[in-house]
């Protein structure tokens, strides 16, 4: 039995159990250990820390590729019930907070590439990356990351900005999303995902009174409002009106309203 004053065995000593135990049908045993380690105060390396939430893509030289999904992605993105998906969540949580600032930049958004035999190429995608199947912990990721720039202030660099902005304030360039219906964008995660970054962009401009990520610079604001904010407002005032002619559900209204109004209060911080 574990008791508070016991030494704890380190994370590299327990990694052969734990990714036996999470990849099996051990996962509560699995995840009540790397609880007790990582609240224990056990240190977790860098590379530790991405190899329990990457996920890994392996591709061909014919760019066909199987997805190796890492330890902890999976159980959070499909868990078996509602408690279970906070706890994880938290866990998840925990673990970045035991992370350097360059670390935790990593692990909200990088995408790096590992050459391995016969051409074959690994690249092992972050939390909010675009390439991350698991499109509800991309959503989880932000009050996470919220989080993390209230608690650790070095976040807050003109680096960090400028390393999630391009995910954050860009539109998707593979998928015409405002070119979708109203019916099709409802069906997707992109209103939730827009609502985020919105309500990122005017937290983020609320916490940085002294301008330390850049982001209060007139030329990033100025991009952001013409690149992504405009031509958003525009689309949603379209989706809105459809919404009202239609005589719209419930559902698909409070969901075309949240964006709107996330958006109106960005539209405040960004002034022309």
């Amino acid at each position: 039995m574990y008791e508070p004053d016991m030494m704890l065995p380190t994370l590299s000593d327990c990694m052969p159990v734990l990714s036996a135990a999470l990849s099996s049908v051990a996962i509560d045993a699995g995840c009540t250990l790397l609880w007790t380690l990582v609240h224990g105060g056990c240190a977790v390396s860098s590379d530790e820390a991405t190899l329990l939430i990457e996920v890994s893509q392996v591709f061909t030289h014919q760019m066909a590729y199987c997805t190796d999904f890492q330890l902890l992605m999976p159980l959070i993105a499909f868990p078996s019930n509602d408690i279970t998906r906070t706890a994880l969540t938290k866990l998840l949580e925990a673990i970045i907070a035991t992370q350097s600032t360059s670390s935790k930049v990593h692990i909200f958004k990088e995408v790096s590439l590992h050459h391995l035999f016969h051409g074959a190429e690994k690249a092992d995608v972050q939390l909010l990356e675009p390439n991350n199947p698991f499109e509800s912990i991309r959503l989880a990721t932000f009050p996470i990351l919220r989080q993390n720039l209230i608690s650790d202030t070095s976040l807050l660099t003109s680096t960090t900005f400028e390393i999630l902005a391009p995910i954050l304030y860009t539109l998707p360039s593979d998928e015409p999303v405002l070119d979708l219906s109203l019916e099709e964008l409802v069906s997707t995660m992109y209103p939730s995902w827009f609502t985020e970054c919105a309500n990122l962009l005017w937290f983020l401009y609320d916490l940085d009174k002294d301008n330390q990520t850049g982001l209060r610079d007139q030329a990033v604001l100025a991009r952001i409002r013409g690149e992504w904010l405009d031509p958003l407002v525009g689309r949603v005032g379209e989706w809105t009106e459809e919404v009202d002619s239609e005589g719209g559900n419930a559902r698909v209204m409070f969901v075309v309203q949240r964006l709107q109004d996330a958006l109106e209060r960005a539209s405040q911080v960004i002034v022309r």
